[in-house]
């Protein structure tokens, strides 16, 4: 039995698997890092759990759309693998792409690096503090080791 092009399924059970198990680790990391005196543990341990949580929740997060391509074509009105085409730039230089990369996953990458960045700080900050300074001073070699995967990995796919 062969599917029509116009149908799409409404699961993707690979990458269904995938959101919703990085997403629930990122959960378990919570709990585990929060469970014992969550109110004083929050200002010690809220930087690494952004360090170490968030990328797991990104990871799912930025993969639901390719999970649930037809629940999200509803939603939007449009297939997620649909072209996107950005406006016309100054210079002239018109950028296209699919929808999920233009549209989800870019703006998605933004808020993770603003975040990693954001727990970068604190943790800095917890460590003038002396708070938990083992614990943040791995989060922020970890947070300047996930930053120089991103830059590194943007000057891999820079078009030449």
């Amino acid at each position: 039995m062969q599917q029509k092009e116009s149908e799409v399924e409404w699961v993707q059970s690979g990458p269904l698997i995938f959101s919703f198990t990085t997403m629930g680790l990122s959960a378990l990391i919570g709990y585990l890092m929060f469970r014992k005196e969550p109110v004083r543990t929050i200002l010690s341990r809220g930087a690494a759990f952004i360090e170490f949580a968030l990328v797991f929740f990104f990871l799912g997060f930025s993969n639901l759309p390719l999970a649930l391509p037809a629940v999200f074509g509803k939603i939007f009105g449009h297939p997620i693998d649909s072209l996107y085409v950005h406006p016309i730039q100054a210079n002239g230089v018109q950028v296209s792409g699919t929808w999920w990369v233009e549209c989800w996953l870019s703006p998605s990458r933004m808020v993770f690096l603003w975040l990693l960045l954001g727990g970068m700080i604190w943790a800095g900050l917890n460590i003038l503090q002396r708070r938990s300074r083992t614990l943040n001073i791995v989060a922020v070699c970890s947070g300047v080791l996930l930053l120089g995967l991103h830059f590194l990995m943007q000057v891999m796919s820079f078009p030449f």
